[in-house]
């Protein structure tokens, strides 16, 4: 297997969000959805007409199906990968890193669900910043082996929703959560922070990776708690990393 590489995102592509939307452009009641940043991954409170939508998305940045918007202010990492929807995203509030192919985005949102976005530097008020996302320095396998983790996590993410949502107990999703990602395949997150800090990861067998979740989640199938095609569709929407110690939010 080829070396995995510390890699910052800048190399991979640039940061781009939607054309800005004026409040006199929207109202209560309308054609297409407007997410603003205290909407985002919810209900939307404001709405644009079809005309200026399909304009504006004609000639500005717009999201490419799968896309992972990211919250860049108040609860900053919180993603939301695009599923293709007519809606439209406040500008410099939510953004997406336009990449090339050598990225794929299912391994990208593994790697942001495990960082610490309380760290980024600033005011009490913090922002994520584009210069902070092109910055962003994580640890890149090929693309073949990014494609595998990525998977590996989405079809977790699903049985931890499953489980949350059938048991209701958050404090048995947040020790399942932390135990099967600490055990299975990362043993300290794939983001580096500072030039002094070049996590090690363990490397994963694809076949491996999913026989140990096989076995993992058989006791929650035999509890009632998730059985198989009992996947959640729709949206994903995933929280930014908190501490140990926080309850996690729901995931969709």
């Amino acid at each position: 297997m080829a070396a995995w590489e510390q890699r910052k995102l800048r190399e991979f592509g640039s940061v781009e969000m939607c054309k800005r939307i004026y409040k006199e452009q929207t109202s209560e009641h309308g054609e297409v959805p407007f997410f603003k940043i205290g909407t985002f991954g919810g209900v939307p409170d404001a709405f644009i007409s079809r005309t200026l939508f399909e304009e504006y998305r004609a000639l500005y940045p717009y999201p490419k199906l799968g896309a992972l918007l990211i919250s860049a202010a108040g609860s900053i990492g919180r993603i939301v990968k695009y599923a293709g929807e007519e809606a439209y995203y406040q500008d410099s509030n939510i953004v997406w890193l336009e990449h090339n192919e050598l990225l794929d985005d299912e391994f990208l949102a593994a790697v942001f669900d495990r960082h610490d976005w309380t760290a980024l530097e600033g005011s009490t008020i913090k922002r994520l910043y584009n210069k902070d996302l092109l910055d962003f320095k994580l640890l890149v396998p090929t693309v073949s082996e990014q494609r595998q983790i990525g998977s590996f996590f989405s079809c977790l993410d699903d049985l931890i929703t499953l489980h949350q949502r059938k048991q209701g107990n958050v404090w048995h999703r947040n020790g399942a959560w932390n135990g099967l990602t600490n055990s299975l395949v990362f043993r300290t997150p794939l983001a580096a922070s500072s030039p002094s800090c070049t996590p090690t990861v363990a490397r994963m067998d694809a076949a491996d990776g999913a026989d140990r979740l096989a076995a993992e989640a058989a006791p929650l199938a035999q509890t009632g708690v998730c059985a198989p095609g009992d996947a959640p569709a729709g949206r994903t929407v995933r929280p930014s990393c908190r501490s140990a110690g926080d309850a996690p939010r729901p995931w969709g």
